[in-house]
């Protein structure tokens, strides 16, 4: 007798094991359906609407920490700041060997000029991923706003031996670069972000200006001309003003 009672209660556990697995995995895939929804809405720019699926995934599921992840880079899109931090610290706390994590709460943390912070955050991105060259170059651009320009130059360096082909960072080194007076570095390296990209008209100003620096004044007009245009074309009108403003000046 007493074995068919064992047997029976052994039974029940099973069933409602069996039951609480059940749950848990519909629970589970659940959360993942309206992940993938909210990770959609994010892609075509309804960030309010990701972030309430992202709620309903975090909600089914407290441990997802890609939803916690991309409900943070959905509220920095809306420019809710803070909470943006509060979910990506969530997602690291979860997984602390989130790379893109750590990245996004830095670029979140510069938003916000906390610039020291922000080199935090880049430094453990680096950490776990050395080839994180977006890491690099915004740690640069960290360390240029802290006035260490050598240190950006490096870090500049390092992003573009990752990825040669980013016109942006160019600009930045080449600003770098002119602030320490070398405008020789500062022309080469707009030139060859304007060879990766003929339209950027901040590398075409930014030249223009370095050029008239030197003393070239003809091909910084003709830069500053060509500069103008762009920005005009672009819709920025107060860098169009600004290049109209150096040429009028420097063109006569």
């Amino acid at each position: 007798m007493e074995f068919y009672y064992l047997f029976a209660l052994a039974l029940a556990i099973i069933g409602f094991i069996i039951i609480f697995v059940k749950r848990q995995t519909n629970k589970i895939s659940s959360s993942h359906k309206f992940y993938d929804q909210g990770c959609n809405k994010r892609q075509w720019g309804d960030f309010e609407g990701a972030i309430a699926d992202f709620t309903q995934a975090i909600r089914l599921n407290p441990n997802f920490d890609d939803a916690y992840f991309n409900r943070g880079v959905a509220f920095f899109e809306l420019e809710n700041l803070q909470e943006a931090i509060a979910d990506l610290t969530k997602a690291l706390q979860i997984n602390p060997h989130a790379s893109d994590a750590y990245y996004n709460r830095g670029f979140v943390l510069a938003k916000l000029e906390d610039w020291q912070g922000a080199i935090t955050d880049y430094n453990q991105a680096l950490k776990i991923d050395p080839n994180y060259a977006k890491a690099y170059k915004y740690r640069g651009r960290a360390c240029s706003e802290l006035g260490d320009q050598k240190k950006a130059i490096e870090d500049y360096t390092r992003a573009l031996k990752i990825d040669p082909n980013d016109a942006e960072t160019y600009i930045a080194r080449g600003a770098a670069r002119g602030q320490l007076g070398d405008e020789n570095g500062e022309i080469a390296d707009y030139t060859s972000a304007l060879q990766i990209n003929p339209y950027n008209a901040g590398a075409k100003g930014s030249r223009g200006l370095a050029l008239l620096k030197l003393g070239d004044i003809q091909r910084g007009v003709e830069d500053l001309q060509i500069a103008a245009s762009l920005f005009l074309e672009q819709g920025e009108m107060d860098k169009y003003q600004i290049a109209m403003q150096l040429i009028q000046r420097f063109g006569e």
